[in-house]
């Protein structure tokens, strides 16, 4: 079994949690593999086609659709991973404007209802949404590498007790809902520090706060982030009672009990299955949050033996490792229930997918190297990584300087000369940024997509190219299709133009060439397929023709030019 995940991995607690930690899992089983993908790798859409199982994150990108539809009509199927309920994000989260919008709602329960099946991260989440889904299953979070059991730091030592939480903006009420509790309660403390790791916007929360007593903490890496929980003695977990919040998971006690911390947590929906159990304490309100703190700091041996007890019960039961084998048999349930027949994709896309495969087993499989920017230890990727460091922080010359030293450490680095177009672009140097983008595609043509840049400096040439047409003066439009593709070989509005514009001179074979070339570089271009159908059958080879209009159907069959070349076929047949 294939299974291609797209989606940012690492690059926050939900996405290593909910995607990259299963999908490590999940590669190592025998007989699986599965690759990440991010969304902006430019092989994006050949891999989602040449996945078994294509596994997206919710995501607003409106070409999910036409990858879920495409996927269906070869029979291969689609999951969406649900972790939140997005409709009802809090307004203050920077998410809210997009999805809380009637179209992102729209594009929320359009991605539910289309694809095969919905993983959610949570019962909650899945009783409000799984009678929209085909099919659903909840996959309750786990953790990779929990550490062993440290009781020394519950023990006495002279040192401050540490109570900690730790989130992003989107928690920001919740957390406001206790300040003033806690800036009541801890200056009555001698021996307790409170420590929030979280975006600094969210300190004004403890505004007027005794410093003493409250340190607020840059966030960081994952890995920043886990030693600072070892760190803690009670972890705190706030939620207000709101949609939103009762579809969340458990992941905040998952987090403390495997850090070896008692956790303290609002009695709401994620948690309230663990008031029986004793691992956990659950408050009501921010003034039993007081009560519940003061026990837990005046009990120290209460507090060990609550802590060992959870530790214990995330390691046996909360493993990774241990649901693993449960995500496996669904996918491949999915696979044998799939509602279309898989049939043979048609050639150019087995063709592209092969080469997909080949360069993916390469460079993404689990267990080898992640996506494409992700740095190994080499002198070059360690002088490289400054280069982007720098431009994030909008310091041009420097980010400059850096990605020149890795590009003369090692030339062939295609993402330091992907990352030094993007820094000559900021500084409005096209001719600089356009040769930068195009060493790094010629280097590794799997290279990050710019998001802007590539294709720009070209797009006045390609403008004049369709007037130049449009007036009748073929020959000087032919000259700048040509321009654009000796620097751009696989520009596909140029090559797609050029065949068209030999094709209307009676040059048949290098309007083919050019198709040829459009279809190799771009195998899912309908637009393409469809043109090429046509030369085929102008050129009297009807079964040629039809096997090409039936992949740009296949691609997309509401395609208006194939669906009339269809249909002049079926009048030659």
């Amino acid at each position: 079994m294939r299974i291609v995940l797209i989606g940012s991995f690492g690059s926050s607690g939900d996405q290593h949690y909910r995607m990259h930690q299963p999908a490590a899992a999940l590669a190592a089983l025998p007989g699986v593999e599965v690759f990440e993908v991010h969304p902006d790798a430019r092989y994006r859409d050949a891999a989602a086609l040449a996945a078994d199982l294509l596994v997206l994150t919710m995501t607003l990108d409106l070409e999910a659709f036409r990858l879920i539809r495409q996927r269906r009509l070869l029979g291969r199927p689609t999951v969406v991973e649900v972790n939140d309920y997005l409709p009802d994000v809090q307004a203050w989260n920077p998410a809210a404007g997009s999805w809380r919008d009637p179209r992102g709602q729209k594009l929320f329960h359009g991605l539910i209802h289309n694809t095969d099946a919905c993983q959610f991260s949570s019962d909650g989440l899945a009783e409000r949404l799984q009678q929209q889904a085909r099919s659903a299953v909840v996959f309750p979070n786990h953790l990779d590498a929990i550490p062993g059991f440290d009781g020394l730091k519950h023990r006495a030592d002279g040192r401050p007790l540490r109570i900690g939480w730790g989130g992003s903006i989107g928690h920001l009420e919740d957390l406001r809902h206790i300040a003033p509790a806690l800036l009541q309660w801890l200056p009555q403390q001698s021996d307790v520090q409170l420590e929030i790791m979280a975006d600094p916007s969210l300190a004004a929360v403890f505004e007027g706060r005794a410093e003493e007593h409250v340190l607020i903490r840059k966030p960081g890496s994952l890995d920043h982030y886990r030693s600072w929980l070892n760190s803690l003695h009670i972890g705190l977990a706030p939620l207000l009672p709101t949609d939103y919040n009762r579809c969340r998971s458990d992941v905040k006690f998952l987090e403390y009990a495997a850090a070896g911390a008692v956790a303290v947590l609002q009695n709401e929906t994620p948690y309230q299955g663990l008031a029986a159990t004793g691992l956990a304490n659950l408050f009501d309100s921010p003034e039993t949050l007081s009560q519940q703190l003061e026990s837990l700091v005046r009990n120290p041996e209460h507090r060990l033996e609550q802590a060992r007890r959870a530790h214990a019960y995330v390691s046996t039961n909360r493993d990774i490792q241990t649901a693993v084998v449960e995500r496996q048999t669904f996918y491949e349930g999915l696979l044998q229930q799939s509602d279309s027949v898989p049939g043979p994709l048609p050639a150019p896309l087995e063709q592209q997918r092969e080469r997909t495969l080949t360069q993916l087993r390469g460079w993404e499989r689990i267990g080898e190297r992640h996506w494409r920017l992700n740095l190994s230890s080499s002198n070059a990727d360690q002088g490289f990584a400054k280069g982007p460091k720098a431009l994030q922080g909008g310091h041009w010359p420097a980010a400059k300087d850096h990605l020149q030293a890795a590009i003369h450490n090692a030339p062939d680095h295609a993402p330091a000369h992907t990352f030094l177009g993007i820094c000559a672009e900021k500084q409005g140097q096209r001719e600089q940024a356009s040769r930068a983008f195009l060493t790094a595609h010629q280097l590794d043509p799997l290279a990050l997509r710019p998001r802007r840049g590539l294709e720009r400096p070209h797009q006045q040439a390609f403008a004049e190219a369709r007037l130049l047409e449009r007036q009748g003066n073929s020959a000087a439009a032919e000259r700048h299709y040509r321009a654009i593709l000796d620097q751009l070989p696989s520009h596909n509005g140029a090559l797609l133009q050029l065949a068209t514009l030999l094709q209307r001179q009676g040059d048949s074979e290098q309007a083919a060439f050019c198709l040829e070339r459009l279809l190799h570089a771009h195998p899912d271009h309908v637009h393409g397929h469809t043109n090429h159908s046509i030369l085929l059958s102008r050129q009297g080879q009807w079964p040629e023709a039809q096997a090409a209009c039936q992949r740009a159907l296949a691609i997309d069959p509401s395609f208006l030019p194939a669906q009339r070349q269809q249909h002049h076929l079926a009048r030659h047949s």
